[in-house]
């Protein structure tokens, strides 16, 4: 059996499964489920009359997903490169990072290769690495929903490969899902393994679809997971939340201290959600009727706000992704944006993305009125 560099690119996984098995025989081997998976998206709301183009009302159309059981392929590295026992690799299951994304033909599997000492799992295990996994929304959002696809599969599964990140996030999410840490391989840096059989569910999304394009169905089974299936009490002192990205390392609000004078009299409680458990960001999400937040990771959690609820959104002038108005769509609330003034490099070099930025607090007053809060 091969153990080294994969030696070629397998573009489809389903493409390699039906040359090995047969067309009529793949389907033991490779399971598809199509959703019912269609946005409506309406306009986002601003007081400047411009709304940006990609908040603009529209349709969008999730893509069918999958699971794939392979016998004897390998594992490579902390992100989960996916070689099949002729030594190719699967591309549509295999990603990396490094200043841009790094699959196909220009992976590091082809390009970085090093060769740890190669395990043997015997038992049945899945795959649920993911490039991003330590940030807290592809965590939700890239890694979780995976698990779906893997119940869906029907396939016993024993042991899951997770990414090597120690966030306690990521324990408790995987405890309340039922994969304890006994089940659990992780992979770092050095990780190599052959496994006598690896199931691997495909990404969330495609590659060629934009940042923001998540399914549906994805956010449905985060919100049914985590609260829906349970009983979340929930808190009246958090029905309007401002989230303060103080502690963050990027994106600060910078003149966060005039935003708190600006909504004094409005009734938001101060959230630090980096201090708070996952069970206590699901119930203070749930919980709010008003959220007002910079744009950041844990605006993923508006997957567990209620129907209705509003949304005000500020960025940086240098960066306004439409992830969460995208979300704030499926999840049927209100969303409104408001573009900061000047934004500031906090480190030198950094991605557009991590600037600090103020916002106009009388602006912000304008929009709150705007938005009938």
């Amino acid at each position: 059996m091969y153990s080294g560099k994969p030696a070629g690119l397998i573009a489809s996984t389903k493409d390699w499964l039906e040359a090995l098995h047969g067309k009529d025989r793949v389907g033991s081997y490779y399971r598809e489920f199509h959703h019912d998976d269609v946005t409506k998206l309406a306009d986002s709301k601003g007081i400047d009359g411009q709304v940006p183009e990609h908040f603009r009302a529209g349709t969008f159309r999730g893509h069918p997903s999958f699971a794939a059981l392979l016998r004897n392929a390998r594992v490579w590295e902390k992100n989960g490169a996916v070689i099949t026992p002729d030594n190719k690799l699967l591309g549509d299951v295999s990603r990396d990072y490094d200043k841009g994304m790094l699959h196909g033909e220009r992976h590091p599997a082809f390009h970085r290769w090093h060769r740890p000492p190669l395990r043997r799992i015997r038992e049945p295990s899945a795959l649920l690495t993911y490039i991003w996994s330590g940030n807290y929304f592809h965590w939700l959002f890239d890694v979780l929903p995976r698990v779906s696809l893997l119940r869906d599969s029907g396939w016993n599964i024993r042991k899951y490969i997770v990414p090597r990140d120690n966030r306690k996030i990521q324990a408790e999410t995987l405890n309340m899902m039922g994969i304890s840490k006994k089940m659990r391989i992780e992979s770092g840096h050095s990780f190599h393994a052959r496994f006598d059989k690896l199931i691997v569910p495909s990404f969330v999304k495609k590659e060629r679809e934009l940042p923001s394009e998540y399914p549906r169905w994805a956010a449905e089974f985060l919100r049914n997971e985590f609260l829906l299936k349970r009983a979340v009490p929930l808190s009246y002192e958090y029905e309007r939340i401002f989230i303060s990205r103080a502690n963050a390392w990027q994106r600060k609000l910078l003149n966060e201290r005039d935003v708190l004078d600006a909504i004094r009299d409005y009734g938001f409680r101060v959230v630090e959600l980096e201090k708070l458990t996952f069970k206590e960001q699901v119930r203070i999400f749930a919980s709010a009727k008003v959220i007002l937040a910079s744009h950041g990771a844990g605006l993923a959690n508006l997957v567990f706000s209620r129907p209705g609820a509003k949304v005000i959104e500020m960025f940086p002038p240098s960066y306004v992704p439409n992830y969460f108005w995208h979300l704030s769509n499926q999840m049927g609330l209100d969303h409104y944006y408001l573009i900061g003034e000047r934004s500031v490099k906090p480190h030198p070099g950094g991605w557009e993305g991590s600037d600090d930025f103020e916002v106009d607090a009388g602006k912000l007053k304008e929009l709150l009125r705007f938005a009938q809060i």
